[in-house]
């Protein structure tokens, strides 16, 4: 799982930009190995149909029939499985940055909070250091 170093901005713009190239690389792959795939049924599919139209006897087109079956179910299986373990990575990635951010968003607003009650605390010592200034110069002119 990967995880984004954060700033007070957000997410590690550069670190998510890799994660996201490393995944559209992936994919590429992934598509293009489907790609293949369907391209290995058509040639397949293409030689059973001639095959057939040669007549040769039962028993070699039924052997070609039968392999050209088992190679095309065997393809479309690994091309659902390829699709469906894209869909469940992206899908955790997604619930992974959602919860991420959250995370961010909360402690993004406990420093608020934070800075917040700093800044007041300075005004209020800043305020009573002002005072004792007044008083001391009421006290010299007395």
């Amino acid at each position: 799982m990967e995880r984004f170093r954060s700033s007070i901005v957000g997410y590690n713009r550069n670190e998510v930009n890799r994660f996201v190239d490393e995944t559209l690389k992936e994919y590429s792959l992934m598509l293009e190995k489907l790609k293949r795939k369907d391209d290995e049924i058509l040639y397949l599919q293409k030689e059973v149909e001639r095959y057939r139209s040669l007549k040769n006897s039962t028993r070699e087109f039924s052997i070609a029939s039968e392999a050209s079956n088992r190679i095309r179910s065997s393809a479309q299986e690994e091309a659902r499985s390829i699709v469906e373990e894209a869909q469940n990575n992206a899908s955790r990635i997604i619930n992974d940055a959602l919860i991420e951010a959250e995370h961010i968003q909360k402690e993004n607003e406990r420093l608020r909070k934070s800075i917040s009650a700093c800044h007041n605390r300075l005004r209020s010592i800043l305020q009573s250091e002002l005072e004792t200034i007044d008083d001391i110069e009421k006290s010299d002119f007395d």
